[in-house]
């Protein structure tokens, strides 16, 4: 009964482990380009955002799935009880150790683990936008301190 419903969670990390090279490429600054880099930067950010958008998706979607697993596993422990009655304890551990819980509590973990890679990706592409809007401040106070020298000199 794993997850595979919208998509396996392995296929997601394949997904994501070829953005992560492409969310590295987008993290550096030519400075011999800065105002093509700032056009650039915009669809970075469309980028990133979408990949953490697909990632908070699959997340919500095992958190679901996790839900419901648990939910079953718990009604079939309580229906099978002949003579003595577990205790609520006992019954979360026979849950937690359920096969399905333990496979889609991997995937979980491994999704959170994408979501916060492209939370990261996000703050970069973010950081970098910045980078590039100072640098051009920079390069363009720069002229006009060079151009004004020129002009008094």
């Amino acid at each position: 009964m794993g997850w595979n419903k919208g998509g396996d969670i392995m296929d997601i990390k394949d997904k994501f482990k070829k953005r992560s090279s492409i969310f590295k490429k987008m993290s550096r600054i030519d400075p011999n380009n800065l105002i093509g880099a700032m056009a650039k930067n915009a669809s970075n950010m469309f980028f990133v955002g979408e990949a953490k958008a697909e990632a908070e998706y699959k997340k919500n979607q095992l958190e679901s799935r996790l839900k419901i697993i648990k939910a079953k596993v718990d009604k079939t422990i309580r229906d099978k009880v002949s003579g003595k009655k577990p205790s609520e304890n006992e019954i979360k551990s026979r849950i937690a150790r359920h096969p399905d819980v333990v496979v889609v509590v991997g995937q979980l973990n491994e999704a959170t683990y994408l979501l916060n890679l492209c939370w990261t990706a996000v703050g970069a592409v973010g950081e970098k936008g910045k980078q590039l809007s100072n640098m051009v401040y920079s390069r363009e106070l720069q002229a006009k301190l060079i151009a004004k020298s020129r002009k008094e000199g």
